[in-house]
């Protein structure tokens, strides 16, 4: 899909989620302290993908996911991180 993006120069965004959503409820709790880190780690992988696919940086938007695959509990830290 990146490269596919990167032809067509058009926007993208990545969004972190955990697992599918049918997975969600079985998924162990984030710890609050490792929340914002592990979210950054694994954007900072994706736009590392894009860019290397030729995605110019100023067409990305990072969306942390809230809500998608983290309990309720993770997004305070999450959101103030």
């Amino acid at each position: 899909m990146a490269g596919a993006c990167a032809r067509l120069a058009c926007g993208v965004v990545l969004m972190h989620t955990r697992g599918r959503p049918g997975e969600w409820k079985y998924l162990p709790d984030l710890p609050r302290d490792a929340v914002v880190q592990l979210v950054l780690q694994e954007l900072a992988e994706r736009l590392e993908q894009a860019g290397d696919a030729g995605v110019v940086r100023s067409r990305i938007l990072l969306d942390p996911g809230v809500g998608f695959g983290k309990a309720f509990e993770a997004h305070y830290p999450l959101l103030s991180g």
